[in-house]
């Protein structure tokens, strides 16, 4: 056999590689992606789930400001109307995050789809962050002036420093919840469930396809 014909043979043989490795990297893409979509669905329904009870947590506590406007409520309204804004902001949020799966699972590109998962977990966790530094309000919306008056020893004594914990609380982990402690226990913890989890699952599968493309497809 001359070399001529040896080379024809290994680019004949090449090529019916490349396009084998090609038929079975669109058949990985359909599979990871179909299981990228699936896992999405859990977060969805977290998601949606949250947003319903979340309108009708705004609708209950925007009724009860309605009818607490007088002075001698004034911790109440302050702190009922900052947690009313960050739970407002946290529904908006929320429902940028369902548009964002979507185009994610509609993306004609598997780095297209991991871009939008990607702005929607650092989305997710700026919410978590942003609903933890209010963490306060919690502790201060019971608080009156009759209290103050009648038991300052148990408010200053006692309540104070629980809020000053609580605020010290908020503001670590409003500092700290990032991706640089997406590894320690705490963070695991706290994140321990499929609105997170699924999500880090969906954007496995795509980083599984697109890691295959590296090793196996030539550009």
């Amino acid at each position: 056999m001359e070399e001529k014909d040896i080379m024809d043979l290994w680019k004949a043989q090449d090529a019916k590689l490349e396009k084998s490795l090609a038929i079975n990297f669109e058949l990985l893409q359909e599979v990871k992606r179909q299981k990228a979509t699936s896992a999405l669905k859990k977060a969805r329904n977290v998601k949606i789930f949250a947003i319903v009870v979340g309108i009708l947590w705004v609708a209950f506590v925007g009724f009860l400001i309605y009818h607490s406007l007088e002075f001698s409520k004034i911790f109440f309204l302050v702190s009922a109307g900052i947690h009313l804004v960050v739970t407002v902001i946290a529904i908006a949020t929320y429902i940028k995050h369902l548009v964002l799966m979507d185009e994610a699972n509609n993306s004609k590109t598997v780095v297209e789809a991991q871009q939008k998962l990607n702005e929607m977990q650092t989305s997710f966790l700026w919410i978590v962050r942003l609903s933890f530094v209010q963490m306060p309000v919690f502790t201060t919306w019971f608080i009156s002036f009759q209290w103050i008056e009648t038991s300052p020893e148990t408010f200053w004594g006692i309540h104070v420093p629980t809020v000053l914990l609580f605020t010290w609380l908020g503001i670590w982990l409003y500092r700290n919840i990032n991706y640089r402690n997406a590894n320690k226990k705490w963070f695991k913890v706290l994140f321990n469930s499929p609105e997170w989890t699924s999500v880090i699952d969906a954007m496995g599968f795509l980083e599984e396809i697109e890691e295959y493309k590296k090793e196996n497809i030539k550009s």
